[in-house]
């Protein structure tokens, strides 16, 4: 999950209700990222996007090689390859960038992925939650966000409050997920409220 609105409170509500879920937690390599999704939401895995890894990996394989140079684009799609589906792609990879580096210890940009690659080694599980059918990239969510979220809340004219906004986002979620019928029955309490006609207002019966 890359939502940091996510409280450890509410996490512990949905694992309360299944127990079974596995957490996942993927972001970018933002420092301040890892010190929320670790420290303040503890439970899971942590993961670095696989889409942000690939991206840092391609800025070494530019460093290394140079911008139009063809083995940039080949060497990194080996070494992406080796990333996500070697056991232990990571290693590999950082010996390949630690071995470009000593032959080259002047170029920063590369010095600056390696470094970035030995502090995020341990998030970089990517064949091994594969095997076990668990993401490695925030995509999904990242779609889901503009598909439920910012299709329906950023419409021509349209402004919101805190409140407004996350009623309208329960109910489409609800609906998207096709599980309205079986959470009205959770949620209507909250939301309905009983309506006292005023006494020159005539009800006309129903058939």
């Amino acid at each position: 999950m890359e939502n940091r609105g996510l409280s450890p409170i509410l996490l512990e509500q949905v694992l309360a209700k299944r127990p079974s879920l596995e957490v996942i937690k993927i972001a970018d390599g933002a420092k301040d990222n890892w010190t929320y999704l670790e420290d303040t939401l503890a439970q899971g895995e942590c993961v670095l996007d696989f889409y942000h890894a690939s991206e840092h990996l391609f800025a070494a394989m530019e460093a290394i090689y140079g911008k139009n140079d063809t083995r940039t684009t080949t060497q990194h799609a080996k070494y992406r390859e080796l990333l996500r589906d070697d056991e232990h792609g990571v290693d590999k990879v950082l010996r390949h960038l630690r071995y470009q580096l000593r032959k080259t210890p002047h170029k920063k940009a590369l010095k600056a992925e390696v470094t970035y690659f030995s502090r995020q080694r341990h998030r970089c599980r990517y064949a091994q939650l594969k095997a076990e059918n668990k993401p490695i990239g925030s995509g999904v969510v990242e779609a889901a966000c503009k598909s439920i979220v910012q299709l329906r809340l950023k419409r021509s004219g349209q402004r919101w409050d805190d409140d407004g906004g996350q009623a309208i986002l329960t109910f489409r979620t609800l609906v998207k997920s096709n599980q309205f019928d079986q959470a009205w029955e959770l949620i209507k309490d909250f939301y309905q409220q009983n309506l006292h006609l005023p006494k020159n207002v005539v009800i006309f019966p129903t058939k």
